[in-house]
């Protein structure tokens, strides 16, 4: 009997970014120190470990020449764990691994976001009038544990993910190469309706606690612009249950 395949969510993250990746205003450079320190203010009342990354000794204006959107500072709840809140210019994320858990993790999202805006509405009262959430990305990165690599086919990705790849046999004899592959690696984008934007699916061959494994990945992310935060939160609704559907499609349970 073969042994049991593990299954488990190796990371979720939540992302935002708002505005254009477009080196600040003079105004906004201005105010960049102050508004970071009002950001970690808030924040670091939930999430007391501080992490300061090489990043942040950037200008804000080099900072968006260099790597538009780049992150800048962590925040955790206890040292080296998760959940974790990272920030930088335009951009927040909420990441989470092994324990998260939906209803805390959306929440967890939501109280950042509204901590960004509240800090935003001290600084510049005006600040949602002139600048809009550009992106919205959920992403959910999972991992198949104790898979037997060195069988001869890529059989597993069509029993365990419903997928199927494969190459002409004839190509193995004309060009001498062995099967299985060593490495793999192979992404899907696609259209989603609800929410609307782009839908990715991504796998190959990794390593999980030093394990071999199938990891892969399920991801939606939305470009148009986000009225309110209330839309924040419907987005985060459909975008959960568009990840869970395709989970249960290809896993055949419910785990996200």
């Amino acid at each position: 009997m073969s042994p049991k395949l593990e299954d488990s969510i190796a990371e979720v993250v939540f992302e935002m970014r708002w505005g254009s990746p477009e080196p600040p205003s003079a105004e906004q450079t201005s105010t960049y120190d102050l508004l970071l320190g009002r950001i970690s203010y808030a924040l670091r009342l939930k999430y007391p470990f501080y992490e300061r990354l090489p990043t942040a000794s950037f200008p804000p204006e080099i900072a968006f020449q260099v790597a538009p959107y780049v992150i800048q500072y962590r925040f955790r709840r206890e040292e080296d764990g998760y959940p974790l809140v990272q920030t930088g210019p335009k951009i927040i994320t909420i990441n989470d691994t092994t324990e998260y858990k939906w209803p805390t993790f959306k929440n967890d999202a939501k109280d950042a976001v509204d901590t960004l805006w509240q800090v935003y509405a001290e600084l510049n009262s005006q600040f949602k009038q002139q600048q809009r959430i550009s992106r919205l990305t959920l992403r959910y990165l999972n991992a198949i544990q104790n898979l037997n690599f060195e069988q001869k086919t890529l059989g597993f990705l069509k029993k365990e993910l419903k997928t199927t790849v494969s190459l002409d046999k004839e190509l193995y004899k004309q060009v001498g190469i062995k099967e299985p592959p060593r490495m793999f690696d192979t992404r899907f984008t696609f259209d989603s309706v609800t929410p609307p934007g782009s839908a990715y699916f991504h796998f190959g061959r990794g390593e999980v606690k030093k394990t071999d494994a199938l990891v892969w990945e399920i991801a939606v992310e939305s470009s148009q612009e986000i009225e309110s935060d209330a839309d924040v939160e419907s987005w985060l609704e459909d975008a959960h249950s568009f990840c869970a559907k395709w989970y249960k499609f290809l896993r055949g349970r419910e785990n996200i």
